[in-house]
């Protein structure tokens, strides 16, 4: 499943929609130096039911948050 949603760069909404997803998943992060071949955009976590992939990238001046489980 994939998910993506723009917020404004100017603001920390993207932030704090990323916090509320971990918060209410339940999401572990895993350290990125286990895992070279991710985008420095991207965080892994470890959730109840495996992985989710969240990447905060510029997209048309605004921060595009994807999913990805």
């Amino acid at each position: 499943m994939k998910f993506s949603k723009l917020f404004p760069i100017a603001t920390s909404d993207a932030n704090d929609f990323i916090e509320d997803i971990v918060a209410k998943g339940s999401l572990k992060l895993i350290e990125p130096e286990t895992l070279p071949h991710l985008d420095e955009a991207q965080l892994l976590y470890l959730g109840p039911y495996g992985f989710v992939v969240i990447t905060k990238q510029p997209k048309e001046g605004q921060w595009e948050v994807t999913i990805e489980t």
